[in-house]
């Protein structure tokens, strides 16, 4: 019997893709430092106001040295890197506030328009990119359309913006 070998048939939203700018790894790094020190800020200034006013403190700490922990462990951590990257890439169409700065946009290769189960599997596969000393993002490197884990789990690539909607972003 002969072997079999896969054959991907070109589809349209494959054809519409064909050619587009591929965003650096230096870039996507930048993005996501960005996007990162924007989520550590945020829980840093929640974190703030729940220790000043939460129900644990009723007051004011007295003490001008009182250091505030940011807790990026445990389920209320992962929710909220989930709805960053989830609900800020879905909203942004593509993009979070470091991406934007970046100059870089997410894009399905499935469909015109990204998906917020795209979005969301894909914030949450950042975990799966992370394991094994981030080897995950490093894929980038030996995929053809340099894709992440993340990016293979959610069917999307990350391009440079502004060809973005030339290629149905």
């Amino acid at each position: 019997m002969a072997d079999r070998f896969y054959n991907a048939a070109p589809t349209a939203r494959a054809l519409a893709l064909s050619g587009a700018p591929l965003a650096s790894f230096r870039r996507r790094a930048f993005a996501f430092a960005l996007d990162l020190g924007l989520l550590l800020l945020v829980a840093g200034v929640v974190t703030f106001i729940f220790e000043i006013y939460g129900e644990k403190s009723n007051h004011v700490p007295s003490d001008p040295n009182v250091t505030i922990e940011i807790n990026l462990r445990g389920l209320y951590g992962i929710a909220s890197v989930v709805a960053y990257f989830g609900l800020f890439t879905y909203l942004g169409r593509g993009q979070t506030p470091g991406k934007r700065i970046a100059k870089v946009r997410v894009i399905s290769t499935l469909g015109e328009e990204l998906k917020l189960w795209q979005s969301l599997s894909r914030a949450l596969g950042y975990a799966t990119s992370a394991v094994e000393l981030g080897l995950g993002f490093l894929k980038y490197y030996a995929t053809v359309n340099r894709q992440t884990t993340h990016d293979q789990i959610a069917s999307t690539i990350v391009v440079k913006s502004h060809s973005a909607t030339h290629h149905g972003a």
